[in-house]
């Protein structure tokens, strides 16, 4: 199935998640063959449920600290909620453009489609973490906030690859873009948390660190 194909029938919606799955499995035993796979002839739609499923697990993520650790309101922790998951898609947003322009600056090809894969390819990577974040965030706040630290590292992993196949620069080339995006994300990750949410994580960070205390 074409890349950019959206599937009209229950058949070809079939093929187009098993195809996904194949990809995953290889991605799994070799990253670099497996991201260039899903790049090169994975389906933008899946990419984009990817991302958003992303984003409405960092806001269960967040509605989940501030009721049941910070005993917040019913509308703080909706606000906390709807501003997870916006600025998790903002900061897709961000990264895209950022890949996309310093791509373009570097002679890379110039793919929008395949970028967006590339992109899925940290949610991949993030996604199964959060998942299990999720419950253990209940009971063990501090466990959950390594993981979510770890499935980042896991992400910046797998994303290089992707920006590799995407753009088809060489080694050294995709290093560099690879560096740029990531300073731009930090950059712009901490900016929102000091505009908006900065007093939730370091309450977040202190909770789960006095927890860990006792």
């Amino acid at each position: 199935m074409p890349n950019s194909s959206i599937p009209s029938t229950s058949a070809e919606a079939t093929e187009m998640i098993n195809g996904f799955l194949g990809n995953l499995k290889v991605l799994i035993s070799s990253p670099a063959k497996g991201a260039k796979e899903i790049v090169e002839h994975g389906n933008f739609i899946i990419s984009a449920v990817l991302m958003a499923a992303q984003a409405v697990l960092a806001g269960i993520l967040s509605l989940i600290f501030t009721a049941f650790h910070l005993d917040m309101g019913l509308g703080d922790c909706i606000k906390y909620f709807i501003l997870s998951i916006f600025f998790s898609l903002l900061l897709t947003g961000i990264t895209f453009a950022c890949a996309m322009i310093t791509g373009i600056c570097m002679k890379g090809t110039n793919d929008a489609k395949k970028l967006l894969n590339a992109l899925s390819l940290r949610c991949i990577a993030v996604l199964p973490f959060t998942i299990i974040a999720v419950p253990i965030s209940f009971l063990f706040s501090e466990f959950a906030l390594l993981l979510f630290f770890i499935c980042e590292i896991l992400g910046l992993f797998y994303e290089y690859f992707g920006f590799k196949a995407a753009f088809g620069l060489d080694e050294g080339k995709t290093a560099y873009l690879s560096v740029i995006v990531s300073i731009i994300y930090i950059i712009a990750f901490s900016i929102i948390l000091r505009l908006t949410a900065s007093d939730l994580l370091q309450t977040i960070l202190f909770s789960a660190f006095s927890s860990s205390l006792y």
